[in-house]
């Protein structure tokens, strides 16, 4: 029965990194930019250690704050090699700085009270071009 909860809390995260991740990490490749692939490459780490953070979550208690910044290590050094991607020299630096912060968003998970408040802040100061 607990295994069976523990499914249902994450199948909406994999339903969206199916229906949203995927095509985004394909129509990135078909790009063909080695910087954008190096980009999206790091994205696909930050949806898999938000995975782990968050099948760990299910499956224990409440982690205490002092421990909720390593348990976000890995989904922090992705963060970070998103942001890293961004080159303002490059051909692709408007692709790259809005997926990187839109990547901000991805932060959800450090933020005790109201996370949604703070998505919908990181998705309204995401840069647009076009």
């Amino acid at each position: 029965e607990a295994r069976v909860e523990e499914a249902e809390k994450l199948s909406a995260l994999d339903d969206f990194i199916f229906d949203r991740v995927v095509p985004f990490v394909e129509s990135a490749y078909a790009l063909g930019s080695d910087r954008v692939r190096a980009q999206t490459d790091a994205v696909q780490k930050v949806f898999k250690a938000q995975r782990d953070f968050m099948t760990y979550v299910v499956r224990c208690r409440r982690p205490r704050d002092d421990d909720v910044a390593t348990l976000l290590g890995e989904t922090s050094e992705a963060l970070m090699e998103v942001e890293e991607c961004c080159d303002n020299a490059a051909d692709e630096r408007l692709h790259l700085t809005m997926v990187a912060g839109g990547m901000a968003a991805m932060a959800w998970v450090s933020v005790p009270a109201n996370p949604v408040a703070y998505i919908a802040d990181m998705i309204n100061s995401t840069p647009v071009y076009g």
